[in-house]
């Protein structure tokens, strides 16, 4: 299964923000999380309680112009995006066993996402 998010999604570092002494999310994470959670609905699958593989690719462009990269960390993003999509699809992310992270250089920002059952 694939699928794309065509926005650049945000890092654990701006998910959230602090009132008193509990972590809410923000308004702009909660958004996202609904445009991927409505994207995946209705997704067919047969994916439930199966041992499952994750391969995630961030787009966008990982470069300054001096050709330095950017200070960008793809594991701040993973856990939104696993969290989002496998809420939209009614997975338990306990499943997961393997994931994989990967940096694209595009101009184009968005995540595509493979999830594929594990052979144990």
């Amino acid at each position: 299964m694939q699928i794309i998010i065509p926005f650049k999604t945000p890092s654990v570092n701006h998910l959230y923000y602090h009132m008193r002494n509990i972590k809410v999310l923000t308004k702009v994470a909660r958004e996202a999380r609904d445009k991927i959670v409505r994207q995946c609905e209705g997704v067919k699958h047969d994916l439930h309680e199966r041992h499952l593989k994750v391969y995630v690719e961030i787009h966008e462009d990982w470069f300054f112009k001096n050709g330095k990269p950017r200070q960008a960390d793809i594991a701040n993003r993973e856990k939104f995006i696993v969290d989002s999509i496998f809420k939209g699809l009614g997975i338990d992310d306990r499943w997961v066993w393997d994931i994989h992270m990967k940096k694209i250089d595009d101009c184009k920002e968005f995540a595509l996402v493979r999830i594929e059952e594990l052979r144990l």
